[in-house]
C-alpha cells in the first residue's frame, strides 16, 4: 500500500494495516525486529514490507558464531571458491575471513569470494 507525501511531494511505502509508512535511510517510519533465520541470512525486508532490524542477541549470535566470515570451499585442487550469506559485494582492506579448504592444494593456487 502506498500514500502521497505532500511535505515530500513523493510516494511512500506503507507496512500492511497501518497509515505508518516503512522507514528507509532518508524517511522515519515502521520497521520489522528480525528474527534468527532473517539475521542469519542477512534478508533486508520482513513479512510486512518493512525493514528489518535485527536484535543485540542475534548481532550477538552471527558475531560469535562466525556466521558471515566463515565459509567451506567447493572448488577443485588449487581452486578454491567459497560463498559467503550475505554475499561479499567487495574485499576490503584488513577484512578477515575464516575458510576452510576441503580440496588439496598441489601448487599455485586461486581463492573465489562470491565470484569476486
Amino acid at each position: 500500500m502506498q500514500r502521497y507525501n505532500a511535505g515530500t511531494a513523493q510516494w511512500e511505502s506503507l507496512a500492511a494495516g497501518t497509515p505508518t509508512p516503512n522507514a528507509s535511510t532518508s524517511v522515519a517510519g515502521k520497521v520489522e525486529i528480525a528474527t534468527a533465520s532473517e539475521s542469519k541470512a542477512g534478508t533486508d525486508v520482513g513479512g510486512t514490507g518493512a525493514y528489518l532490524t535485527p536484535t543485540p542477541s542475534g548481532i550477538a549470535a552471527n558475531t560469535q558464531s562466525g556466521t558471515f566470515v566463515y565459509a567451506v570451499d567447493s572448488g577443485a585442487n588449487d581452486t578454491y571458491v567459497v560463498a559467503l550469506t550475505p554475499a561479499l559485494t567487495a574485499y576490503t582492506e584488513g577484512m578477515k575471513l575464516t575458510l576452510k579448504f576441503a580440496t588439496a592444494n598441489t601448487g599455485a593456487c586461486t581463492v573465489n569470494v562470491n565470484s569476486l
